[in-house]
């Protein structure tokens, strides 16, 4: 067994996914799939319901149940430039 294996209880969510691409274990290993779970978790999201949730996903932003938009911000890369600029690769 490695020492960078994560160990969940079913397979991870959209959120907690893209942390573990970020951690970069060496596995990941669920006990129940999406449908398994599926069948014993309701939460009553209004947006989404777990059947539902890794589809929103994949629907371009605009046709997302969450409204999302861009705000109006003079320079929106300059946080990322500046980040950079302190911690260069």
């Amino acid at each position: 067994m490695n020492d960078d294996d994560v160990f969940v209880t079913a397979y991870p969510c959209p959120m907690c996914l893209g942390a573990l691409y970020y951690a970069q274990p060496d596995r990941v290993v669920f006990a129940a799939t999406r449908e398994q779970e599926g069948e014993h978790y309701e939460d009553g999201n209004r947006l989404m319901t777990l059947a539902t949730f890794y589809d929103e996903y994949a629907k371009p932003v605009a046709d997302r149940n969450l409204p999302t938009e861009q705000g109006s911000v003079d320079d929106p890369t300059a946080p990322f430039r500046a980040w950079t600029a302190r911690y260069p690769a």
